[in-house]
């Protein structure tokens, strides 16, 4: 009786990895938010899975059994700094659609969003430990002037320390800033 159990349990932990090895081939995980999911230690020595640590924490990226897995030709795994970025993006993305934005282009770094009015705005992720430079907010806004004009909208900077940016936040009027947790 407990044999086809064993089974059973087998195959759905068998099917739980493979999903997890799909979605990490679209893009990296917290490692918190797979704790409880599966055995991340036993995968990570089978080589599936990666742990990196990044400005986020402990990001989760398919190691290289996990990428012959999914049939993934780069035989490079990600660094920390672009699995940190993935994790960012994403999040920032389910923040933006929970916001009420819709989302109608995606870049590696970027996102632009509609809101209900229409209006376009674009997302920037900035995943730094460090404070940010006035010439980079600038640029950015410089870069993105004639949407902004043109469509009464915002650059929305999601970053880890919003604190940082309270000064530009003061004296940009297209600015505004999200917080990652």
């Amino acid at each position: 009786m407990s044999e086809p159990l064993n089974q059973e349990t087998s195959a759905e932990a068998l099917a739980d990895v493979s999903s997890l090895l799909h979605d990490l081939a679209i893009g990296s995980r917290r490692l918190a938010e797979l704790e409880g999911r599966v055995d991340v230690g036993a995968l990570v020595q089978q080589d599936l899975l990666r742990v990196v640590h990044g400005v986020l924490g402990p990001v989760v990226i398919l190691g290289t059994a996990g990428r012959a897995a999914c049939q993934l030709t780069n035989p490079k795994p990600l660094s920390a700094s672009t699995a940190t970025d993935e994790v960012a993006l994403r999040e920032a993305t389910l923040m933006a659609v929970a916001r009420g934005y819709t989302v109608t282009l995606v870049g590696s770094r970027s996102l632009r969003l509609n809101d209900a009015a229409g209006r376009e705005h674009v997302l920037y992720i900035r995943v730094s430990s460090g404070p940010p430079s006035t010439k980079w907010v600038a640029t950015l806004i410089r870069r993105h002037r004639s949407t902004l004009r043109l469509h009464s909208s915002t650059l929305i900077l999601v970053v880890t320390r919003p604190e940082n940016y309270d000064r530009q936040v003061q004296y940009q009027r297209h600015l505004q800033v999200w917080a990652l947790q």
